[in-house]
């Protein structure tokens, strides 16, 4: 799976359906990055919501590919 499967979703719908993981509880109000999938994004970028840090790491990665 690349990046672009994490951008898309189609990590987290697997990841649920994973047996052996811990599923993370999460408040009603806490976002989860759609890069490392973890509580508590804060920026809203492309309909998605992101960690400030996961954001820059995404965009150097796109940028690497162009």
């Amino acid at each position: 799976m690349g990046i672009l499967d994490k951008l898309k979703g189609a990590l987290f719908s697997e990841k649920s359906e994973k047996e052996g993981e811990e599923a993370i509880e999460i408040a009603g109000d806490e976002k989860i990055c759609a890069f490392c999938e973890k509580p508590g994004a804060d920026k809203k970028f492309a309909g998605q919501y992101w960690h400030k840090k996961c954001l820059r790491k995404a965009r150097k990665a796109a940028k690497g590919m162009f």
